[in-house]
């Protein structure tokens, strides 16, 4: 029996791998479920071919070590736990049955409605795997995350809309979230490719296929490289938002692809230090050291946040920069934690990403990018954690001005306007109507808002309960004498209607 081969050898593996192909292309070729079979068959090489060469017992040992882990617990997770062990014992029986595996799940988790526990559980083994980055843990935990993130394919509204991306779910935690592909339909004429008889008549067939599908520009299997490179980082950026994305985050999601081409990305590095008389005239919230790095400095001064961001987040925008044309963060309280969200737009695309205040995971889909662009990752965490403490800290050091970006910054020519994203009403034109109590009752209703947590002043002799001190402790909120944390809680507002709900 196939099962019983030896996979952890090269050969044995790769004849089965080509077999296995083979026999789903002649079996669904013509099958309006060719695209999710291959991608599906896809994934199911992908995990033999990591977990192949790992002993059974050490995949035995790191899930139940993983499952011990307190902070995400969920027996969801045992389904698919159970799925990485069946692939290593079994691998031809686990690719045969993966399918069936994926569209038994998604009909328990749309029953049950878990998809918001899937999602999360999603966050969670992806801080996980890039938490550290070798060993056999790395490769257990990379499985795991591609075997979660096939599942999302069966539970969009349409499983056969190969052009869209299931991006998150809706308060309501039943209605998923869906954006059109910015690279629709791109793996099909590979897929069908790869069936051709030599390189020549494929290549041929790649020019023409392409170009019907709107992709003028594709001359040679480095042109496709390239998509297919764009493509996975932008489905990379969209996945790691996933179990942070509903109606009021909807809008921190990466819009236009990051081009990834030859030439490595550079943003604006950080400087090394602040110089020695950066505390002059003002006071720093953490003693400043000329021999602390800038790095260092951010990273403790994110702990000592005096205030939260606006509801709707804050906007940074910039002129002439090397590389920035806006940052948008937000915060938002999810999985017992408070988590920054963060969205780049770029000269080169835009980037969305995460970092949790509590742990110090930031999260980026430049993680998964090979190789791994350090440089770039360790500027953009610096542009996001320098915004954030600006907005949010009483430092003399970091304040949200010119001059506090370029002293953090290689990016001389760069002017910043940082602006506060406030909830008021808008006309349809975007301005506010902070100049009118009047609301006309036929264009506006109530709608339920989602506020943060913040801290306030407490009345004359009132002390802050010790649950409001332990939720600011583990938000990473400085409460001072007379101080306490007020948590997260909805509210009813008044909110535009959409254009055709209005004529």
């Amino acid at each position: 029996m196939a099962g019983k081969k030896d996979f952890s050898q090269n050969s044995v593996f790769e004849a089965w791998r080509d077999s296995f192909s083979q026999k789903i292309d002649k079996k669904f070729q013509d099958s309006p479920d060719y695209v999710r079979r291959k991608r599906t068959s896809g994934t199911a090489i992908t995990v033999v071919d990591k977990l192949r060469k790992l002993p059974t017992n050490s995949i035995r040992l790191l899930l139940n070590v993983y499952n011990d882990d307190r902070e995400f617990q969920t027996d969801l997770i045992q389904v698919y736990e159970s799925e990485l062990l069946y692939a290593r014992i079994s691998p031809s029986a686990f690719a045969e049955d993966l399918h069936r595996f994926y569209m038994d799940t998604a009909k328990r988790l749309k029953r049950r409605e878990e998809i918001d526990l899937f999602l999360g559980l999603l966050a969670f083994v992806e801080d996980r795997t890039f938490a550290d980055q070798s060993g056999e843990d790395f490769v257990l935990y990379t499985a795991l995350m591609d075997l979660l993130l096939q599942q999302m394919e069966f539970l969009k509204k349409d499983t056969q809309d190969y052009n869209s991306i299931l991006v998150g779910i809706a308060t309501d935690g039943t209605t998923t979230l869906e954006i059109p592909s910015p690279f629709p339909a791109f793996d099909i004429p590979i897929y069908k490719a790869a069936r051709l008889p030599d390189r020549a008549s494929a290549s041929r067939y790649l020019e023409s296929e392409f170009k019907k599908l709107g992709y003028s520009n594709v001359r040679s299997y480095r042109d496709i490289e390239q998509i297919t490179n764009s493509s996975a980082i932008y489905t990379a950026n969209v996945n790691c938002m996933a179990g942070f994305i509903n109606e009021y985050t909807y809008d921190m999601l990466p819009i236009t692809p990051m081009i990834i081409g030859k030439q490595p990305l550079i943003a604006p590095p950080l400087k090394s230090s602040y110089p020695e008389n950066s505390s002059r005239g003002g006071t720093t919230v953490i003693p400043f050291r000329s021999a602390m790095t800038i790095r260092e400095y951010l990273n403790i001064l994110v702990r000592h946040r005096r205030r939260i961001l606006p509801a709707n987040g804050v906007r940074v925008n910039f002129t002439d920069s090397a590389f920035y044309n806006t940052l948008t963060i937000k915060e938002m309280y999810k999985y017992g934690d408070m988590f920054l969200l963060y969205c780049i737009s770029t000269n080169k695309g835009d980037i969305s990403g995460r970092y949790n205040i509590r742990t110090d995971s930031f999260v980026t889909p430049m993680d998964q990018a090979r190789p791994r662009p350090d440089d770039l990752i360790d500027a953009i965490r610096g542009l996001v954690l320098w915004a954030y403490t600006a907005a949010t800290c009483d430092d003399s050091v970091v304040t949200p001005t010119n001059e506090s970006y370029h002293a953090t910054f290689e990016d001389d020519h760069a002017k910043i306007e940082i602006l506060s994203l406030g909830n008021k009403l808008r006309r349809s034109d975007g301005t506010d109507t902070s100049g009118s109590r009047r609301i006309d009752l036929e264009k506006y209703e109530t709608k339920e808002i989602s506020l943060n947590g913040h801290v306030r002043k407490l009345p004359k002799d009132q002390v802050a309960s010790d649950r409001a001190r332990e939720f600011a402790k583990r938000l990473g909120l400085e409460l001072q004498e007379g101080e306490t944390y007020v948590q997260p809680f909805v509210r009813h507002a008044w909110v535009l209607k959409k254009q055709e709900e209005r004529r």
